[in-house]
């Protein structure tokens, strides 16, 4: 999911569903399309105290397990949190501002998406123990949430996060759950000008990185993506019941690969080059969390209205540890 990109993902399902049926589907890209460089828990950033209880993490459940759980780190070793947002213990209302920015209508929309983006409590807002993102038809058009952490949570390799999340129903959704650059070391090296940005690949310079994105014309299938300058690596995983049970999305960012699962399904790596137009995950590029909920598009497609015109993403938490 990002800012400007032709999305090939639909493509790919389409062609692929009736082939693999319940296996991974998986898809490398050269260079073609992509999209410009857009630009942490009410709970707490926590003490030496907290971070020791939280040695005692349970490990991974059965794959595709919706029970609530934290998963292990795959490398074998307890990881370490030192962030959170449970909004199962927050007070309704908005998402703590002091980690989080509320997009506005202001915000530049790409890949075709028809909705705008408000800070309004019907799409954006904790309630009953969940963050809800909440798209809308009127006879205005569509409106929907997203909320980031730029310049409040940086995501840094050595690192694993993790959210759990229960989808929206519904043709034309594309909820996702991703990454982008905060502070662009790559592309600042090159001194780029207007025409660079134009570019519709320059931006990964600095790397993307889309832990989960799912569309509703496909139900019960996510998909994990790493876009470079040099190179995307999609895989897709089924997950059923996605818009029934909370599921754990999760990203390990390590020396040498990124490791992307669902629940205790491991499904994607991408594994480290030489080459910075393949590698941009270096130690000095940190990245900012996004959830958010677009409709149409690229990816949503052709959005199908119901009788209520309302479609829901829910997130129970999202957690970030030291490997």
């Amino acid at each position: 999911m990002n800012s400007k990109r032709v999305l090939l993902s639909v493509g790919t399902v389409v062609g692929m569903l009736g082939i693999v049926g319940v296996m991974n589907f998986a898809k490398d890209e050269s260079p073609s399309t992509g999209s410009q460089s857009p630009q942490a828990n009410t709970n707490q950033v926590l003490s030496a105290a907290e971070r020791a209880e939280a040695k005692s993490l349970p490990q991974s459940p059965t794959a595709l397990d919706a029970r609530p759980s934290t998963p292990g780190s795959t490398t074998g070793m307890k990881p370490e949190l030192i962030w959170q947002q449970d909004f199962t213990a927050q007070p309704n209302g908005p998402p703590s501002l002091k980690y989080w920015n509320i997009a506005t209508p202001d915000l530049s929309i790409y890949n075709g998406e028809r909705q705008l983006y408000t800070s309004g409590a019907a799409n954006v807002r904790v309630a009953g123990g969940r963050l809800i993102l909440e798209a809308h038809r009127s006879a205005k058009g569509y409106t929907s949430g997203r909320i980031d952490t730029k310049g409040k949570v940086k995501v840094e390799v050595g690192s694993r996060l993790e959210a759990r999340i229960r989808l929206p129903r519904g043709r034309g959704t594309w909820p996702a759950f991703w990454l982008l650059s905060a502070n662009q070391p790559h592309t600042a090296k090159l001194h780029p000008t207007e025409a660079d940005w134009q570019d519709a690949r320059f931006y990964m310079w600095d790397g993307e990185v889309d832990i989960m994105e799912a569309y509703g014309a496909y139900p019960g299938i996510v998909e994990a993506t790493v876009h470079t300058f040099g190179r995307s690596q999609e895989r897709q995983q089924p997950v059923p019941d996605s818009a029934d049970a909370f599921h754990t999305y999760w990203l390990e960012w390590r020396k040498d690969k990124l490791v992307f699962g669902v629940d205790s399904t491991v499904y994607n790596t991408y594994k480290k080059s030489r080459a910075m137009s393949t590698w941009p995950f270096t130690d000095d590029n940190q990245f900012y969390i996004i959830l958010n909920l677009a409709m149409g598009g690229s990816g949503g497609g052709q959005i199908v209205e119901g009788p209520a015109d309302v479609w829901r993403m829910e997130v129970e938490s999202i957690k970030y540890f030291r490997l």
